[in-house]
């Protein structure tokens, strides 16, 4: 299959689990590196660009701000508790 056909056959179905997660976390990544506000993903000029590379994909498969600003502190929680190693000892 040509990589233009494998791009027109993802553009005609819904995200997967998989790919509905790594969209989220991609869109958290965007959106802190940016230093966007989280209400920028309900923005209708940010519904029709995401509809326009994605045609298939469902409203409902877009998260909202809500749900960028849990998955924000969920990640910086996360952050938060894992030990910082840079491999020398402080002993």
């Amino acid at each position: 299959m040509k990589r233009s056909e494998q791009g027109k056959h993802l553009q005609d179905r819904p995200f997967s689990e998989v790919e509905k997660e790594r969209f989220e976390e991609t869109l958290v990544r965007f959106t802190t590196k940016l230093n966007l506000p989280f209400s920028w993903i309900e923005d209708p000029v940010a519904q029709e660009l995401f509809y326009c590379l994605r045609p298939a994909v469902e409203a409902s498969q877009i998260p909202g701000r809500r749900r960028l600003t849990t998955l924000f502190a969920a990640k910086a929680s996360e952050e938060k508790t894992m030990p910082l190693t840079n491999g020398s000892s402080n002993g």
